[in-house]
């Protein structure tokens, strides 16, 4: 009977392995067991693909680096933080999280200037300009049809090159640099 939690989540993640709920449930099934935690975010992090996924991917992200952070290993946290901010999101939302996250977990043990050198990373502008760029001249007419072209190039572009426009990341870059920077 002690056993039956583990059979059932295992039972659920086979019949849907792109499950992040059922992911995270299991890790804390494993509560007392740190390497059984590790290894489940691990198999996690390595299955779930982001076309199938069921639920948040970045949470299981997140929540990896934040079980490091809370048993004091911070480097080992940032690992999971810098893997994560490569990780093909669905939308430039979820990846935006993962940096505000990443940050604030800088915050929270007084890295103030880490903090601040992460959000600048976060709103930079990619040094490679996707190929949209070049097709787009002043020439072209505003019409719906090419404003929908357009947003539908951006949209193919990979998350991370569209990251430095989002509203969440710059908020809180401006919070920083409020407290802590020059402005």
């Amino acid at each position: 009977m002690d056993r039956r939690p583990f059979l059932l989540s295992s039972v659920l993640l086979r019949q849907n392995p792109h499950n992040v709920h059922e992911w995270l449930k299991r890790v804390k099934l494993f509560e007392d067991k740190p390497r059984e935690v590790i290894n489940t975010f691990t198999e996690a992090v390595q299955t779930v693909s982001m076309d199938q996924a069921v639920g948040k991917v970045h949470s299981l992200w997140t929540s990896f680096a934040k079980f490091y952070e809370e048993k004091g290993q911070l480097a080992e946290a940032r690992v999971v933080f810098e893997k994560a901010t490569r990780v093909p999101f669905r939308n430039v939302d979820d990846l935006a999280t993962v940096w505000c996250e990443y940050a604030e977990m800088e915050l929270r043990h007084e890295f103030y200037d880490k903090a601040l050198q992460l959000m600048q990373r976060a709103t930079a502008m990619p040094t490679k300009r996707a190929a949209y760029h070049d097709k787009v001249t002043s020439s072209l007419p505003h019409t719906p049809q090419t404003c929908f072209s357009l947003s539908l190039q951006l949209q193919s572009e990979p998350v991370q090159n569209r990251l430095f426009r989002s509203l969440k990341v710059w908020s809180m870059y401006a919070d920083l640099e409020e407290s802590l920077g020059t402005v």
